[in-house]
């Protein structure tokens, strides 16, 4: 819904005061549901390829007890004699979950099967286990050229800066704001349906993608959210996935008028 204009006649500071009434009674968009499609990028690559090259990562930790979400983004053009399309990314995606909340949500969410499969690591106990994720990434970082590690100062300062002291891995702090998102899920959702990204079929992302929403402002800025707060439902790799793109795409210098190519700067 678009707000009224002030008509130029009414002074200045009136006209203010109108405006920020008029945005106080104008409703905010809604969430809309979005669907990149059920992520139709998979491609049967060996992680091992991967080994030695530059990517550009991201870590959206839970609170308590819920999902949390790794995501190493690989710009393939970069550090290769091979021919890839300058426009491929490749993503690398881990989540960790404390075995009691796989066990409270086995009907809901097959987080058991996908341990089972080797898709997630459960962590002993009902808490997120933070000594866990910070040795697992610190083994990433041994085998891939882990560029930076963007993170939200909220909930993974702590772990970031262990990462950073104790293991050398650049952090960058991304703020969870709707205007930091908006580029990098915009392109994001682009990636995906030039299919100019690909994941290795990971189901956990692909069911998160299929049901995340997309909260809007009045200046289509975006972000991505859960379907409803509180919902187990979640959107953790996205999220994380979104913040690691928007250090690579920055690097291969894509901007605003990003039309499908990229060129590292």
């Amino acid at each position: 819904m678009s707000r009224p204009t002030i008509p130029e006649v009414v002074p200045s500071a009136v006209a203010e005061l109108v405006e920020k009434l008029l945005a106080k009674l104008t409703p905010p968009p809604a969430k809309r549901k979005r669907d990149p499609s059920r992520i139709d990028c998979y491609e049967a690559f060996d992680a091992a390829e991967l080994f030695g090259r530059r990517c550009w990562c991201a870590l959206d930790m839970a609170i308590v007890s819920d999902l949390s979400a790794f995501a190493a983004v690989f710009p393939m053009h970069l550090d290769s004699n091979e021919e890839h399309p300058l426009e491929l990314f490749r993503l690398l995606i881990k989540y960790w979950l404390p075995e009691e909340t796989a066990k409270k949500l086995r009907d809901k969410v097959p987080y058991l099967q996908w341990a089972e499969r080797g898709w997630i690591t459960l962590t002993e106990g009902n808490e997120v286990d933070f000594g866990v994720i910070e040795t697992e990434i610190a083994e990433f970082a041994e085998q891939y050229r882990l560029e930076e590690i963007r993170y939200d100062r909220a909930y993974a300062a702590q772990l970031t800066q262990n990462l950073e002291l104790r293991h050398g891995i650049q952090r960058v702090e991304f703020p969870q704001t709707i205007m930091n998102y908006t580029l990098p899920s915009k392109l994001f959702e682009r990636l995906i349906k030039l299919k100019q990204i690909r994941h290795q079929g990971n189901p956990i992302l692909t069911w998160q993608i299929g049901h995340v929403s997309i909260k809007e402002d009045n200046n289509n800025n975006i972000r991505p959210v859960r379907p409803k707060k509180g919902d187990h439902r979640t959107v953790d790799g996205v999220q994380a996935t979104i913040m690691a793109l928007s250090g690579a795409l920055g690097a291969c210098g894509v901007a605003d008028d990003w039309d499908g190519t990229v060129e590292y700067v």
